[in-house]
């Protein structure tokens, strides 16, 4: 039976560089004799074509490249010759042609790749027991030139190594170098000898802390964790899942040596934070020393301040970053105290939160200088009071002017326009003078006569 298991992932990486339409464009041409030959040649076997082309000058030439897509049942004789053919064509129209591979059972068969040989014979070999890849290993983006790399889960991972196991013969290495999501990591391993007890070492330090990335080599398993100071019992239930055969070594926040120490000396700071009731998550970043909360509850918000500030490892370099993710709002409301800064605008954040016209707020401590008079390039582009409205401008205003103190530079942006977007300093009354905006859609001085009203 055909079977196309993976191609409508497969159907996404298809790629054109697109050119100047004048003159001849004879790369685009090359990609069209391309997918013609190829659909129209073997249209039992080619299931979908990956090409990209490129015209340098009008009649001066092009380049064109492609990969095939094969259906997983195709026989290996009729690969061969399709193989043989995608190597030996060639475009009627003035361009250079760069075949690439053909693709079946998620199994990329690339020219000029170390390991074609190899990847041949498993494509074989899953052909022949009417087996396919859960994951996909296609081979790279032509012309640009990606290093081809397998992609999945590792659940994809697990279960793929089995297959691997059940079919591979033992002839010559084969090697899996694979980027992996859920959870993010790499592996540059002999895919035979894949760990067996890679997935459930994974598991077990993610039931103890959240995973950031990790590694597999030959060498064995390195997983960078949230930063933490409690690490022991961690290291203790991933080595007792990885088994002998595993070396597993722990890191902070990062598989680099270097940042995962900087992370260490900051480590007492997180578990402190997270043990704050109504946080969901907390991160380090050692590079722009900031450490940031998310929670999903506004009343929280005080207590993850308070237990940061009063941290006694809590330096006056570093910048807290609280997050808010309210239901059926965006989850980008933020309080950012950087260093030097204060809670004097706290409530106000938490007032604008509760708004039913704020959809989203952005709050900075302390805020930035606003010399609209400074030719200063260091003159900030945004003020550091930003809200998002679910409603126009004009219409809000007069809540806010209620919420808002006298002196404050904001930004107010309706959600469902950006282009109603302008930028005030809060006052007992405003002119349109007193309102700026890139824009034109606002209507300044309805938005100041809505204020002033609402004084």
């Amino acid at each position: 039976m055909r079977t196309t298991r993976s191609l409508a992932a497969l159907a996404t990486a298809s790629l054109v560089v697109l050119t100047s339409g004048c003159g001849i464009d004879p790369g685009h041409q090359a990609e069209q004799e391309f997918i013609d030959h190829f659909t129209q040649t073997y249209p039992d076997h080619v299931v979908d074509t990956l090409t990209a082309a490129s015209d340098k000058l009008p009649w001066v030439g092009g380049e064109m490249a492609g990969t095939l897509v094969l259906a997983d049942d195709t026989p290996p004789e009729v690969f061969a010759t399709i193989l043989d053919d995608l190597t030996t064509w060639a475009p009627d129209a003035n361009s250079n042609y760069q075949p690439i591979g053909l693709v079946a059972n998620g199994v990329g068969v690339c020219l000029d790749n170390e390991q074609q040989d190899q990847m041949q014979s498993l494509r074989d070999a899953l052909y022949a027991d009417g087996l396919a890849l859960q994951g996909s290993w296609l081979c790279p983006a032509a012309i640009y030139g990606s290093h081809s790399v397998y992609k999945g889960t590792l659940a994809d991972v697990t279960r793929d190594a089995e297959v691997v196991r059940q079919v591979w013969d033992g002839d010559g290495e084969l090697r899996l170098e694979a980027e992996v999501n859920t959870p993010t990591g790499t592996i540059d391993h002999s895919w035979p000898e894949l760990p067996d007890t890679l997935q459930a070492t994974l598991d077990a330090v993610a039931a103890e802390q959240q995973i950031v990335t990790f590694e597999l080599t030959d060498e064995g398993l390195r997983v960078a964790v949230t930063p933490t100071a409690e690490l022991e019992a961690t290291q203790e239930a991933a080595t007792a899942a990885a088994g002998p055969g595993l070396p597993v070594t722990l890191m902070q926040g990062s598989l680099s040596p270097e940042k995962a120490a900087a992370m260490a000396d900051l480590a007492h700071i997180p578990d402190a934070l997270r043990a704050v009731e109504g946080v969901t998550s907390v991160t380090v970043d050692p590079n722009h020393m900031s450490v940031a909360v998310a929670t999903r509850d506004p009343a929280a918000v005080r207590g993850i301040y308070d237990a940061a500030m009063e941290h006694p490892e809590f330096d006056e370099d570093l910048t807290l970053r609280i997050q808010v993710s309210l239901p059926d709002a965006d989850a980008g409301n933020r309080f950012v105290r950087f260093p030097g800064g204060d809670d004097e605008l706290l409530p106000l954040f938490l007032d604008l939160l509760s708004s039913e016209d704020v959809t989203r707020v952005w709050v900075t401590s302390p805020l930035p200088v606003f010399d609209p008079d400074s030719p200063q390039p260091g003159q900030p582009s945004v003020p550091g009071v930003r809200i998002t409205l679910a409603r126009p401008v004009v219409e809000t205003v007069p809540e806010l002017r209620d919420i808002l103190p006298d002196g404050l530079r904001v930004n107010l942006t309706n959600g469902e326009d950006h282009r109603d977007s302008v930028d005030l300093t809060t006052a007992p009354t405003l002119t349109a003078e007193d309102i700026d905006s890139i824009f034109t859609i606002p209507d300044l001085e309805a938005i100041a006569a809505a204020w002033n009203a609402a004084g």
